[in-house]
């Protein structure tokens, strides 16, 4: 049920907003971490006769970067953040955040007007995120729960390109990831 209703609160918005809907008031945002060690990101294949792995656990390492996007089409920007590993994400998220916000007001867009998307990830939905945003007047697109990425393809793609590499650290990470999105 929670789904339809997304749906609808997006057909909603298209029909409100028209063509202007995916143009200059659109943010979308996404993020992913990246690991430094290719051994940390090989998949684990079982033999054919073998026995059945059990369910992996993530574990916890401080060898990894965060990199957070957010994507405008109108002006086309990127906005590429990283974050290292350790460092309390909700708070440098609505950090980062805040400044991309920013850089959309000296675009002469109003806050209230933009239309944020991004998945159902727990700095997103945090109680300081939702007042963050409350605050400056602002409402989130809904996602339905579980559904995909917005930009699923995306860090995939960067991720695959990396999958042989071994970065040195946080700032080979950021730089490798930054190299690759100006390709």
């Amino acid at each position: 049920m929670q789904r339809v209703k997304c749906c609808q609160d997006l057909l909603k918005l298209f029909q409100d907003h028209g063509e202007d809907f995916l143009g200059s008031h659109l943010l979308v945002q996404d993020q992913s971490w990246f690991y430094w060690d290719s051994a940390e990101r090989r998949q684990v294949w079982a033999e054919p006769t073998g026995a059945r792995f059990s369910t992996p656990r993530v574990k916890k390492t401080a060898s990894k970067t965060m990199i957070l996007m957010g994507f405008t089409c109108k002006p086309r920007r990127v906005s590429l953040t990283a974050l290292p590993a350790g460092t309390n994400t909700m708070i440098e998220y609505l950090r980062t955040t805040g400044k991309r916000f920013l850089s959309l007001k000296k675009d002469m867009i109003r806050l209230k007007n933009c239309l944020l998307m991004w998945d159902n990830a727990r700095p997103h939905t945090a109680t300081d995120t939702r007042e963050f945003l409350t605050h400056r007047d602002m409402q989130p697109v809904k996602q339905s729960p579980y559904s995909p990425d917005l930009n699923r393809f995306l860090f995939r793609k960067l991720k695959h390109l990396f999958r042989e590499d071994e970065f040195g650290g946080h700032e080979d990470a950021t730089l490798a990831v930054q190299w690759a999105m100006r390709r």
